[in-house]
C-alpha cells in the first residue's frame, strides 16, 4: 500500500488513496515534473501479461479526445503495476443518480452527443479500441459541465472476447460471452464490436431517466411505461440503443447522432402530419378545385395567425430571461412541421439564434455551439448572420474548441473582411489564452466603431469585464459589467456584476458596495434562474450589510438553500457566523453540522472555503462547543 508524502518512480508523490474498483486501488498523485494532479491506478492481477498490457497502455497513451483523459505511463513499483492518467476534477454520474438528480432532456442530449463523439473517435480508431466497461461511475461530469469517459483498465478490441463487465449495464453479448467462460465453452463465444459500448450507454442513460437500476437478466419495463417526462423520440433513441438484439441496434455512435438531428421526425405529431397530409391527398382527387383553394387558404391563414402567436410567446419568455422555457419553446416550434410552411429560414436561424442563447446563458457551451451553428446554415441575412458567426465562434472558444473557433474565424474573415466582429472573435481568443492585454487592445481598438451596435458593444463590454476580473481589476470590471447590463439586462451580466462588486467591497471593505451587490444577486435570484453559487453570494451580502433585519434575511436564504440543494459546509459556516451575530441559541448546531461536513469533504472542495470564514468558524467552534476545530 502507498502512502501520503511517498515519492515513486522519482516522479509521482502520493496524495491520498481516493478509491478501490474492479481494477485495483486508485490513489491520487502529484506529477512532479509536469506539476499536476495525476492518478494512479494499481492493476488487481499481479500475474497480469506484462508485455500485453503495456501494449494496451501504448495504445491507450495515443489516445488525444477532450472526452478523455490522458493516460502518461505505465509503471512497476514493488512488484506492482500501474497506470498514470490524468485527474479529472468532477463528480461521477453514479454520484448524481444516488442523490436523486433529475436532469433535463437537454443536458441528457448534450452529454449523449459527446458520448457518440468520443465513441466514434475510439471505435474509428487503429487499432479499434472498445471500452466495454461504460457505465455511470465511469463517466465523469467536469466542471465546465462536459462528459469525461475514464476507466479504460478493460479496454479490448474486437477481436477479443471478454475482460470484466458490470453485469448492470453490459451487453447481453458481453454477458453470453462470461457465461462461456464461466462453463469452459470458449468457442461459443461471440466477437464484439461497437454496439456493445452502445448498449452501455443506453442502459446508463435508462438508469438516469427512470431511477430504475438496468439487468440484462431482468425483464424491466420500457422508459416510456415509467412517465419520465422525456420526449417520445429521444426515449424511442434510448430504446433502440438497449435492443437485447445486437442486430436491432444502432450500428455505430455516427447513426445515434443522426438519429438525434432528425428527432423530431420520431415526434409523434410529425407522425400525425404525415399521416394526415396523406388522407388529405387522396381527398385532394375528389375535391373541387375551387374549394380546395378556399380551404388551404383558410387553413393557412389559421396556421399562420396560430404560429406568430406561438413566435411571439417564445420571443416574450427569453426576453423575461427564463433560459429553460425559452429552450422548450423554442425547440416546440422548430419542431412543429405544421409551421413549416409558414416558417422561412431567416426566422428558422432566429429561433435557433435564441435557442442558442438560453443554452449560452445556461453555460452550456456545447448546445450553445450546436444550435449557433444551425443559425449560421440557415440564415441568409448579411446582417444577422455576421452575429450568428460570432456567437458561434464564442461558444466554441468557451467551450475549448480554440482550434475549431480559429478555423470558424477564418471561413468568417473570409466571407465578411471588413466587419468588425472578426475583433471582438479574435479578443475572445486572446481572453481565453490568458492574453489579457491583448485582448483590451484590441476592444479598444474597436469600441469607436460600435456606438451604433449595442449587440457587439455588449459582447466588447463582457470581454474587458473579464479581463479586468481575471487580472483583479475589480473596480474597471465592475464599470464593465454595469454598462453590459444597461444595455442588455441579462442572468450572465447581473451574475458577473454581482461577483465583481462583491469581490471589491471585500477588497475595499466598503458596506455600501455590500448594498449595491446585494440589489444585483436580489434581481437575479428573483427574475432570472440563480445557480448555487448565486444564492450563495446572495446570502453573504446580507450578512455583510450586518444588522439584525440582515442576519435573519441571510439565514432565512440559506435555510431555503438547504431545503431545496441540500447540505453543504459553506452555508453551514455562515449560517453559524449569522446565528452567533444574532445570538439565538443555534450556533452550536450549527457548528457542529459544520464541522461534520467539512471533515467528509475532498481537499478540492476544502480549498473553496476563504480563510477569513475558516477563522471565524473555528474561533466559533471553540466558543460554543467548547473544543478545537
Amino acid at each position: 500500500m502507498l502512502y501520503s508524502g511517498l515519492i515513486v518512480d522519482n516522479t509521482y508523490q502520493i496524495i491520498e488513496e481516493i478509491g478501490s474498483g474492479g481494477m485495483g486501488v486508485v490513489y491520487l498523485a502529484f506529477h512532479i515534473r509536469l506539476e499536476k494532479y495525476v492518478v494512479m491506478k494499481k492493476i488487481k492481477n499481479s500475474n497480469a501479461n506484462i508485455a500485453m498490457l503495456r501494449n494496451e497502455v501504448d495504445i491507450l497513451k495515443g489516445l488525444h479526445h477532450p472526452y478523455l483523459p490522458q493516460v502518461y505511463d505505465f509503471i512497476q513499483y514493488e512488484g506492482y503495476l500501474y497506470t498514470i492518467i490524468d485527474y479529472i476534477d468532477g463528480y461521477d454520474l453514479k454520484c448524481y443518480i444516488e442523490s436523486g438528480q433529475v436532469f433535463s432532456e437537454g443536458q441528457l442530449i448534450k452529454w449523449l452527443r459527446q458520448l457518440c463523439n468520443v465513441l466514434g473517435y475510439l471505435h474509428n480508431h487503429t487499432p479499434q479500441v472498445l471500452h466495454t466497461d461504460i457505465k455511470p461511475a465511469n463517466i465523469i461530469i467536469t466542471g465546465s459541465g462536459d462528459i469525461c469517459l475514464i476507466d479504460f483498465g478493460i479496454s479490448l478490441s474486437g477481436s477479443d472476447r471478454i475482460k470484466g463487465v458490470s453485469r448492470e449495464y453490459a451487453s447481453p453479448e458481453q454477458c453470453y460471452n462470461v457465461q462461456c467462460i464461466s462453463s469452459g465453452c470458449y468457442e461459443e463465444c461471440v466477437d464484439l464490436d461497437e454496439r456493445v459500448d452502445i448498449y452501455s450507454i443506453a442502459a446508463t442513460f435508462y438508469h438516469i431517466m427512470t431511477g430504475i437500476m438496468p439487468d440484462v437478466y431482468v425483464q424491466q419495463p420500457k422508459i416510456a411505461q415509467c412517465n419520465t417526462g422525456y420526449s417520445e423520440a429521444f426515449v424511442a433513441i434510448i430504446d433502440k440503443c438497449m435492443e437485447t438484439d445486437r442486430d436491432n441496434r444502432y450500428r455505430n455512435a455516427v447513426q445515434i447522432e443522426k438519429a438525434l438531428d432528425n428527432m423530431y421526425k420520431m415526434d409523434a405529431g410529425y407522425k400525425k402530419y404525415i399521416w394526415v397530409q396523406l388522407i388529405a391527398s387522396l381527398l385532394a382527387g375528389v375535391m373541387i378545385v375551387s374549394g380546395a383553394i378556399m380551404t388551404i387558404k383558410g387553413f393557412r391563414s389559421k396556421l399562420t395567425e396560430e404560429y406568430e402567436s406561438q413566435f411571439n410567446s417564445f420571443l416574450q419568455t427569453h426576453r423575461t430571461g427564463n433560459t429553460v422555457d425559452t429552450i422548450q419553446q423554442g425547440y416546440r416550434l422548430l419542431n412543429e412541421t405544421r409551421y413549416a410552411s409558414v416558417m422561412d429560414e431567416n426566422t428558422r436561424a432566429l429561433i435557433l439564434h435564441t435557442v442558442a442563447d438560453g443554452y449560452y446563458n445556461s453555460e452550456d457551451f456545447y448546445n450553445a455551439a450546436y444550435y449557433y451553428k444551425q443559425a449560421v446554415e440557415h440564415s441568409n441575412d448579411p446582417q444577422n448572420i455576421q452575429l450568428y458567426y460570432r456567437d458561434y465562434i464564442f461558444s466554441l472558444v468557451k467551450n475549448n474548441q480554440v482550434d475549431k473557433a480559429r478555423e470558424v474565424l477564418a471561413e468568417f474573415m473570409s466571407r465578411y473582411p471588413d466587419s468588425q466582429i472578426s475583433v471582438l472573435v479574435e479578443a475572445q481568443i486572446y481572453y481565453k489564452n490568458k492574453e489579457y492585454s491583448a485582448a483590451l487592445n484590441k476592444i479598444q481598438g474597436v469600441l469607436p466603431y460600435l456606438s451604433d451596435d449595442t449587440d457587439s458593444l455588449y459582447s466588447a463590454y463582457l470581454i474587458s469585464g473579464d479581463c479586468y476580473h481575471d487580472t483583479k481589476n475589480y473596480a474597471q470590471a465592475m464599470e464593465c459589467y454595469s454598462n453590459a447590463n444597461k444595455i442588455q439586462e441579462s442572468e450572465e451580466t447581473l451574475r458577473k456584476l454581482g461577483n465583481a462588486i462583491l469581490v471589491y467591497a471585500n477588497t475595499v471593505n466598503k458596506v455600501s458596495l455590500y448594498t449595491d451587490a446585494q440589489n444585483v444577486f436580489e434581481s437575479l435570484c428573483t427574475y432570472y434562474t440563480p445557480g448555487v453559487d448565486d444564492i450563495f453570494n446572495y446570502a453573504q451580502c446580507y450578512l455583510l450589510c450586518k444588522g439584525e433585519a440582515n442576519y435573519k434575511k441571510c439565514i432565512t436564504i440559506l435555510e431555503e438553500y438547504i431545503a431545496v440543494y441540500g447540505e453543504d459546509c459553506r452555508v453551514y459556516i455562515m449560517l453559524s457566523i449569522a446565528s452567533d451575530a444574532l445570538n439565538d441559541g443555534k450556533t452550536r448546531n450549527y457548528c457542529t453540522k459544520a464541522r461534520t461536513l467539512y471533515n467528509s469533504i475532498s481537499a478540492e472542495e476544502k480549498k473553496r472555503i476563504d480563510a477569513e470564514s475558516m477563522n471565524q468558524i473555528k474561533d466559533l467552534y471553540k466558543k460554543h462547543c467548547g473544543g478545537l476545530w
